[in-house]
């Protein structure tokens, strides 16, 4: 991949994959959607943090926006406990997916 192909699949994966997730919010509606937005979103913030570039910040406050309304759509329609067994998850999720996340932006950053 040259240069700019890898810049623009790096711009277009998190809006590909937030729009995979609302598709599935929408059809599906139960905790295994929210369970699949939610890893998504997790991933996204960490193979965020090894991205490089201007717009780094504003896709992390949107992507934090999004894992906001996630946790509160967990805690408004699953109930408190579900909630917070969400919120605790998403740090174990992290925990797991950051090396995936390490390994993928190696492979597209690497000139």
């Amino acid at each position: 991949m040259e240069k700019g192909e890898i810049k623009t699949v790096i711009t277009l994966l998190p809006w590909f994959l937030l729009l995979i997730c609302l598709i599935v919010l929408v059809f599906i509606r139960t905790i295994w959607s929210l369970s699949i937005c939610l890893v998504l979103n997790t991933f996204l913030v960490m193979f965020n943090t090894y991205l490089r570039g201007r717009s780094r910040k504003q896709l992390e406050c949107f992507l934090g926006a999004i894992w906001l309304l996630l946790i509160a759509l967990y805690f408004g329609f699953l109930g408190w406990k579900v909630g917070v067994c969400s919120f605790i998850a998403t740090f174990f999720i992290g925990a797991v997916l950051k090396p995936f996340a390490a390994q993928l932006a190696r492979y597209l950053l690497k000139e």
